[in-house]
């Protein structure tokens, strides 16, 4: 298993629904149509509108292509690796 830290600019969502498509089990739509991450928190101050969401899966290419296919690019999926006996975030 794999994890990974999903972070998503609701603001800059245009709707086109590639996401949901891609990836059903983190992302929804709203009544506008815009996609709404499950189980994400919000991150606050002058992050708002920026949804974070960490999880175990072996599901990762899910996540992946939700970015790939994401028009405006408003998703990035990263993953936690160990480097120099550390743990830290890589981009996928």
């Amino acid at each position: 298993m794999a994890k990974i830290r999903i972070v998503y600019n609701a603001k800059g969502c245009i709707g086109s629904g590639h996401c949901v498509l891609s990836d059903p089990y983190d992302f929804t739509l709203d009544e506008n149509f815009h996609a709404v991450m499950k189980e994400g928190r919000e991150m606050g101050g002058l992050n708002g509108g920026v949804w974070v969401k960490e999880c175990e899966t072996e599901e990762t290419h899910l996540a992946i292509n939700a970015a790939r296919t994401c028009t405006p690019r408003v998703i990035t999926v990263f993953q936690q690796v160990e480097e120099n006996g550390r743990q830290t975030w890589r981009r996928l």
